[in-house]
């Protein structure tokens, strides 16, 4: 009888699909992973495309996320009163993101830029998401006595 109980649940795990099982569900769900932006500098419009492996600039120049070496982002969103948006007068406006990579030995770089906060918010969280820990800023290394 237990055999039987064991086989029945291990029937009813493998019959799960493996969506339900793996990542984090809904919680996914709301990361964009398309957006318009600007490449290089203000004017020079581009579309920037997540996929599971890849950064896709306008569908055709893309580098895989291990090539990545390191991230570094500047913003500036303010408004002459200090709040960071619903004004008319911005101080500043622009977030961007330099992306330093790595193809075949040569190194590479590009920078990718918004003027809307709400899109840089977006795209910073599925840069951070994509690329991970070659993204996140690097500290000075520590040793730990113990």
């Amino acid at each position: 009888m237990k055999r039987l109980l064991l086989l029945i649940s291990l029937l009813s795990i493998a019959s799960l699909s493996p969506a339900a099982l793996a990542g984090l569900g809904s919680a996914e769900s709301g990361t964009k992973r398309d957006f318009d932006a600007y490449c290089g500098e203000k004017g020079n419009n581009c579309k920037i495309t997540f996929t599971q492996t890849h950064l896709i600039v306008d569908g055709k120049d893309k580098i895989h996320k291990d090539m990545i070496r390191k991230v570094v982002s500047e913003e500036c969103f303010r408004c002459l009163d200090g709040r960071r948006s619903g004004c008319i007068t911005h101080i500043c406006n622009e977030g961007s993101a330099l992306i330093i990579y790595n193809e075949e030995g040569v190194e590479g770089s590009g920078v990718i830029m918004f003027v809307n906060a709400k899109a840089w918010d977006q795209f910073k969280r599925a840069l951070s998401g994509f690329c991970g820990a070659s993204c996140r800023p690097q500290g000075p290394s520590i040793k730990i006595e113990s």
